[in-house]
């Protein structure tokens, strides 16, 4: 079975055991801070089993697209590790529990897939009595294994949430792949850090599929058996609720979360040694060699699979940086980059794999066709601008390497390579291997976190850990809602319950930190309520602000943010106390109005560029507030002029036709069957909200919009640029704040225009001809200028001085152009066996020009002489062997300097 068969086998199986078919989140968790990348096929589901929001299924199945970096070392080196992975999955939210799971799993695998059953081995927790018996209906017992709570039971990072016990199910590859006894096993490597413990006692012998013994305790099994036992599914059962004091308390919805990485379990089913040897890796790996002419298997492994990382990874919107997600694709490509250039390969290269990853996927992962140009062109462009910092840091790391002693690099001057020449220590370190030597990491680490210290000094952010008070009324305590009931879309007043409250230090709430208001006499307050007319924070629109009162407290809100379904109401209590009577809530009118404006805006945009440039164009991201929008788009070019026109053009006229917007729900599928844009990376749910524009857009889209494009009035592109390689930004604005902006511009016009004496329309005109003027009369003035520069000659040369048989010639100039020193010294030069310095002060700071005369170039050179003077003059220089220049930041050193020019001459003329 090919790899795309298999994914098609589980996903099969499962559907036709009722579970919803659930798309693969993002790479990039949405609502999760905790986690960097999307690491398992349980993360889009977390809140399913914690009851925190309302179950849209009971049962599902997916092939979650997954990034994880910390193997990243041996990525490459070993048979089974990928930074890129696919994780299959089949989850159980309050529905069937361990016994289905563990039963459909052995049909899984025995019947649909075949799998001989005497290579599969299971280990279950050693305190979990049901799963232990449930096997044993399965396969016989001696194949069965207790683990204890290190190994067998699931804990989420953090350590709070849901967790259980586990059940491991094992292939066996074999004895090609270790035996007991062999140390030397290719594989071993890799595998040594799956070991786990285990007392002697729970295990007594473990039989291979060839009826082979192995005795003792697991870690010893893992270590002489090399890889040979591969784990290739993970049932894990989530029954417990972990809270922050280890106490264990009833999940609401306990069920299933299982994990098999495809890839791993293809190389059992397809008996290969390798996950590279897959037959999704191959073309890859056949077009890496075809390009680069390397043989080797560990950098074709490692640039196959870190290509397969960036793409899926740029293709979402995640763009290589020097910060978070951002970093750590920077550090993929560059070590895809080193692999090859350490071969020789020192042009980019691997925007040209983006094709057939794409091609490969596209059975899955359709829409990576749509992305793959806008990735190639991030990527090559990545890979430009690393091996330029290659090959400018060069230079640098050879003088480092140089000193170096006992094969190690110094903490500091890692350190130092990484400040200063901008060398992340990665990549000294992965230099200083492929030279023999080690780095210092420890040094370094200390030192990066006294700079981080002194950073963290200037500005600590602290967590908020106040806790919540309940809203308690007359009948008791308030039930509790799970998610906040939102009605904004229509009414932007209602009345609503408090449900809980918080207060907050607003010097420590980065929501209240941006907005640098003065709460110093009023408390900081979060309000849940049970329904809301605030629009929370979500797709690129800001949160509503607005007010919250009844007769005994006023509250205003200066945003609002969805926290897993619950609305959260930022803000500061301006009058009262919080108190269990109902409120009104009332969402500022005309700040919402400009928002929808803006966000409609934004929806024309769209499809104007997308009509004026190309259907390529798509959406990246987007800001939507009050005063103003931006708009992230693929595009390869700056757009010019005439383009911006036509954009403008076409969508003021869709302003003037009055096209209505309409908004309504549908089903996914149908919503996308019937041509509506979905933006890439965009988590959406079966049900989706429709934005539609008369004929000219249609788009899935949660936020408020205006009833009919009339209402905009105006929208006005504000600038137009690139943010990083084939994605460009534009900023705009609508309604009254585009017409405020061309009040002004008219206002300031018609100054300007009396300024220069003529009529409003025609006072481009007239600056054009008063410039040409100018410069005309600024050309005159700099031709008298030069004249009286060039009459200083004979004076210059009277004064020479001569230094053993060369004439030197110095003289302090008053001029306002650099261009009139030249022209005099080029005029001083002429003569034989001439050095001369000019000096003057131009805009407050001190200028040199040094010139040698032709008998003499290469004997004393000016860039030379101007260098020197440079340094004295507290800044820098340089040029040619006939002329030079040098400047600095104190005009009071000319003098000095100039008298000093016969002995640094003499020097130099010493030294040649």
């Amino acid at each position: 079975m090919k790899v795309t068969e298999i994914r098609k086998a589980f996903i099969k199986f499962f559907e036709e055991k009722k579970h919803k078919i659930v798309p693969s989140s993002n790479l990039m968790p949405i609502g999760d801070p905790t986690l960097l990348f999307t690491a398992a096929g349980m993360v889009q589901f977390k809140k399913l089993w914690s009851g925190e929001m309302k179950l849209p299924y009971r049962k599902a199945v997916s092939c979650q697209k997954c990034l994880r970096a910390s193997d990243l070392e041996s990525v490459g080196k070993s048979p089974q590790y990928m930074t890129f992975f696919e994780m299959l999955g089949n989850f159980s939210f309050g529905d069937y529990f361990k016994a289905e799971a563990i039963e459909w799993a052995w049909e899984f695998l025995t019947e649909v897939i075949k799998l001989p059953k005497d290579k599969l081995y299971v280990t279950v927790f050693d305190e979990d009595e049901d799963a232990y018996k449930i096997w044993q209906t399965h396969i016989e017992k001696g194949r069965i294994y207790k683990l204890d709570k290190e190994d067998n039971f699931w804990t989420p990072v953090g350590g709070r949430g849901a967790c259980g016990p586990c059940s491991e199910i094992f292939y066996d590859r074999g004895e090609e792949f270790g035996v007991q006894g062999e140390k030397g096993s290719k594989v071993q490597e890799f595998n040594s850090s799956r070991v786990q413990r285990l007392k002697d006692s729970k295990v007594q012998k473990f039989k291979g599929s060839n009826g082979q013994e192995f005795k003792g305790s697991r870690v010893q099994e893992f270590k002489s058996s090399g890889n040979r036992f591969m784990e290739i599914w993970n049932l894990v059962f989530p029954q417990y609720d972990s809270q922050a004091d280890g106490a264990l308390n009833p999940l609401k919805n306990r069920g299933i979360d299982t994990g098999m990485g495809l890839e791993r379990f293809s190389m059992a089913v397809q008996g290969k040694k390798s996950v590279f040897e897959l037959d999704i890796f191959q073309p890859i790996i056949d077009e890496a060699k075809n390009i680069c002419k390397i043989k080797e298997e560990i950098p074709l492994n490692i640039i196959t699979d870190h290509i397969r990382a960036l793409t899926f990874a740029i293709a979402e919107g995640i763009y290589p940086s020097n910060v978070g997600r951002g970093y750590l694709l920077r550090r993929l490509l560059r070590r895809a980059q080193l692999s090859a250039y350490e071969f020789g390969v020192k042009k980019p290269f691997l925007y040209k794999l983006v094709d057939v990853v794409c091609d490969v996927m596209r059975d899955q992962y359709p829409e990576l066709i749509e992305r793959k140009r806008g990735v190639a062109v991030v990527v090559k462009s990545e890979e430009e601008s690393f091996l330029k910092t290659l090959e400018q840091g060069a230079r640098v790391f050879n003088q480092v390497l140089s000193g170096a002693k006992k094969k190690e690099i110094p903490g500091e001057d890692v350190f130092k390579l990484y400040d200063t020449y901008g060398f992340p220590v990665e990549l000294t370190a992965e230099l200083a291997e492929h030279k023999g030597f080690k780095v210092d990491k420890a040094k370094f680490d200390k030192l990066l976190e006294s700079q981080r210290e002194r950073a963290r000094s200037t500005g600590k952010f602290e967590e908020i850990k106040t806790t919540w008070t309940e809203i308690k009324g007359k009948q008791g305590q308030l039930p509790l809602p799970t998610h906040t009931e939102f009605v904004g879309y229509e009414d932007l007043k209602t009345k609503a319950k408090i449900v809980k409250w918080r207060e907050i230090n607003p010097k420590l709430h980065p929501v209240l930190m941006a907005l640098s208001l003065d709460f110093i006499d009023m408390p900081s307050i979060e309000l849940v309520l049970d329904k809301t007319p605030f629009y929370p924070e979500s797709g690129g629109q800001v949160g509503d602000r607005g007010r919250i009162f009844n007769k005994d407290l006023e509250f205003e809100v200066l945003d609002t943010q969805n926290i897993g379904g619950l609305w959260i109401h930022i803000g500061k209590l301006k009058s009262g106390k919080i108190n269990d009577r109902e409120v009104i809530c009332e969402v500022d009118k005309e700040r919402r109005k400009a928002i929808e404006c803006n966000h409609t805006g934004t929806h024309l945009l769209h499809s104007a560029l997308r009509k004026v440039l190309g259907a390529r164009v798509h959406q990246e991201g987007s800001l939507v507030k009050a005063e103003r929008f931006r708009f992230d788009f693929t595009q390869f070019k700056p757009l010019d002029e005439n383009e911006i026109k036509k954009v403008e053009e076409l969508i003021q006229t869709w302003l003037y036709e009055s096209l209505p917007v309409e908004t309504y729900e549908t089903s996914y599928e149908k919503a996308v069957r019937d041509g509506a844009m979905a933006i890439f990376g965009e988590k959406y749910g079966k049900d989706v909200r429709v934005v539609k524009i008369g004929d000219i857009s249609m788009e899935l889209c949660g936020g408020t919009h205006i009833k009919n494009t009339s209402e905009i009035g105006v929208l006005k592109i504000l600038s137009e640029t690139g943010i990083h390689a084939g994605i460009r930004r534009i900023e705009a604005i609508t309604g009254t704040y585009a017409l405020e902006r061309l009040k002004k511009c008219e206002q300031d016009l018609v100054s300007v225009s009396n300024m220069v004496g003529t009529e409003l329309f025609k006072t481009k005109d007239k600056i054009y001809e008063l410039l040409e003027s100018e410069k005309k009369l600024r050309n005159r003035m700099n031709q008298l200028e030069q004249k009286g520069v060039l009459k200083l000659a004979p004076e210059i040369l009277s004064k020479k001085k001569v230094v053993n048989g060369i004439d030197v010639l110095t003289a302090k100039v008053s001029t306002k152009g650099i261009e009139n020193l030249r022209v005099l010294a080029d005029k001083l030069r002429t003569g034989k066996k001439r050095v001369g310095v000019l000096g003057a002060a131009i805009n407050e700071n001190p200028v040199f020009i040094t010139f040698v005369s032709d008998d003499l170039k290469g004997i004393i050179k000016a860039g030379k002489l101007a260098q020197e003077l440079g340094k004295l003059a507290g800044g820098g220089g340089g040029g040619k062997d006939t002329i030079g220049q040098a400047g600095g930041n104190d005009p009071k050193k000319i003098d000095s300097i100039l008298k000093n020019i016969p002995n640094i001459i003499k020097k130099i003329a010493i030294q040649n």
